[in-house]
């Protein structure tokens, strides 16, 4: 059972509470594909970029705005982050059934409700993931599946709703829906008290454990001219903020010193831990590599100018990693968007009904439903490569809209790839936490997907755009489906250069090792 980190369950409501937000937020978004083929018959003498860019600036708002939410995160409290976020698009949807103007539509719809799902959005993600220490990924994925699902209905019901009572009708229904998120807001259960430290030395204590043993492996294997004291093991154990814990026993044996570790639980070292001080001492174990805490003689740590430099949420796109992936994401939520937002219109020109687009795009839905949580589960997997994992399904993403066009009007054949593209882009969106959290530490969740949403926000409000103006250029939607599925693939092979960094970065320590063993070999002879 998954438990949250006080072994209740309040962790499962926050869950639910992300799930149901997700379903949704995200299912009236990506629905904007469904009205687009309303709006274009509506507003017949507008252009269709002009049409396009309703659902481009809601959903580029939608993400975009996530360094503006995750700054005011550091202000509010997630709750009522997500109360603004329930209010704002309750409001930019109630009145757009009595506008008639193509540019309120941009306003309302587009920012006021595309501003307002960004903050019941992230917030809500972010406390899925911190709510979660071993089963992280798992949750983030179950929560993820929320906007699979909500893919899978919406359409669909949306398209019936069109039926029964017009698309103006309709968006009177689903405003409100979108009052329904204060319900779901009212269910985040803030954090306790200290939860996050508490998170960070769960997540630190076993490494820096790692670290103490080897460095006083080391101590003892060195030549007995260079003798090693008591107090500078003792010093090593306090630095390592383990000296309350009665975990290491140190014995003198003529000129070296060994560390002998008593049987003890590394719950009860946390039990005896100073939070205080292990947050005054801490040396961050996911800064960036190269920088690190500089000790004083009276054992009191001093962070370098460096480390300030870290804490600062910009700090992160100095990590060469994150940057790859703040461009993987940009990439491959252009291709996103310039599916969701064109795919219907494309099987309406290929004589499919409006009904059976709309259908496909359920299965779509349902596709991202069951690519959430199996993104979640084959993550949290320790045998998994979760980077790998990842990279292959943005590869594959791109693979069924390449084969759109090439395929006859078989609706079979169309559902099969639409359900394909749908699966992946939902085990892409099941891993984004959890690789947001591999790339920069689970301290730095809420800074990381902050900016994600940013790069997510670009790319899908650039994506409908882009596609309208190929279908203006080209005449037709098989151009705009060839050119989302290439991008897609440029997004998988970009992400391929953070092994290949890691690989040089590497080789040139294994050379540089080398080298010093050399010169030491030189200088004792």
């Amino acid at each position: 059972m998954l438990r949250d980190v006080n072994n209740g369950y309040r962790g499962l409501l926050v869950i639910l509470s992300a799930f149901m937000i997700q379903f949704i937020s995200f299912g009236i978004s990506l629905s904007i594909g469904v009205y687009n083929v309303e709006f274009l018959d509506y507003w017949s003498d507008r252009k269709t970029v002009s049409v396009s860019l309703i659902g481009a600036i809601n959903i580029g708002f939608f993400l975009g705005a996530g360094p503006l939410t995750s700054f005011l995160m550091w202000k509010l409290e997630h709750r009522t982050i997500v109360m603004i976020g329930a209010a704002l698009s309750t409001v930019g949807m109630l009145p757009l059934p009595y506008l008639s103007s193509l540019d309120y539509y941009c306003a309302f719809y587009g920012v006021l409700a595309g501003l307002g799902f960004c903050f019941v959005y992230v917030p809500s993600h972010v406390m899925s993931g911190l709510y979660f220490d071993k089963h992280r990924s798992l949750a983030t994925g179950v929560a993820t599946a929320g906007s699979g699902l909500g893919n899978t209905v919406m359409p669909i019901f949306i398209a019936y709703l069109i039926e029964e009572y017009s698309w103006k009708g309709s968006l009177l229904i689903l405003a409100g829906l979108c009052f329904n998120l204060f319900v779901f807001a009212a269910l985040l259960s803030p954090l306790p008290p200290n939860t996050t430290m508490e998170l960070i030395v769960q997540e630190d204590v076993k490494e820096r454990e790692t670290m103490l043993m080897v460095q006083l492996e080391n101590v003892a294997l060195k030549q007995p001219q260079e003798p090693e004291t008591i107090s500078d093991i003792e010093v090593l154990v306090q630095e390592r903020g383990l000296e309350d814990c009665n975990k290491m026993s140190l014995n003198k044996s003529g000129s070296t010193c060994t560390c002998t570790k008593e049987v003890n639980t590394q719950q009860n070292c946390l039990e005896n831990v100073d939070t205080q001080s292990f947050e005054e001492s801490e040396i961050s174990t996911h800064a960036v590599p190269g920088e690190s805490g500089t000790m004083e003689k009276n054992n009191t740590p001093q962070c370098s100018e460096k480390d300030e430099h870290s804490k600062k949420p910009l700090s992160i796109f100095c990590d060469f990693k994150f940057d790859v992936f703040f461009f993987n994401n940009l990439l491959w939520n252009t291709t996103s968007l310039m599916a969701f937002s064109f795919a219907p219109e494309f099987f309406v020109t290929r004589d499919i009904s409006k009904i059976d687009a709309a259908f496909m795009m359920t299965v779509c839905g349902f596709g991202t439903f069951t690519g959430s949580v199996l993104g979640g589960v084959v993550g949290n997997c320790a045998c998994v490569n979760r980077l790998v994992f990842y990279t292959v399904a943005c590869l594959m993403l791109g693979l069924p809209l390449v084969l759109l066009p090439i395929v006859e009007s078989d609706l079979i054949v169309y559902t099969a790839l639409m359900l394909g593209f749908g699966m992946f882009f939902g085990i892409v969106l099941g891993l984004l936490v959890i690789i947001t959290s591999d790339l920069l530490g689970s301290d730095r969740i809420g800074d990381g997907l902050g900016f994600l949403m940013l790069s997510n926000g670009i790319g899908c409000f650039v994506g409908p755009v882009l596609a309208a103006a190929i279908r203006e250029a080209m005449g037709n939607y098989d151009s705009v489906m060839y050119t989302a599925g290439l991008i897609c693939v440029l997004s998988a092979v970009l992400m391929m250069l953070i092994p290949v960094q890691a690989l040089l970065c590497d080789s040139h320590s294994r050379k540089h090792d080398m080298a010093l063993k050399y010169t030491s070999v030189q200088e004792s002879s």
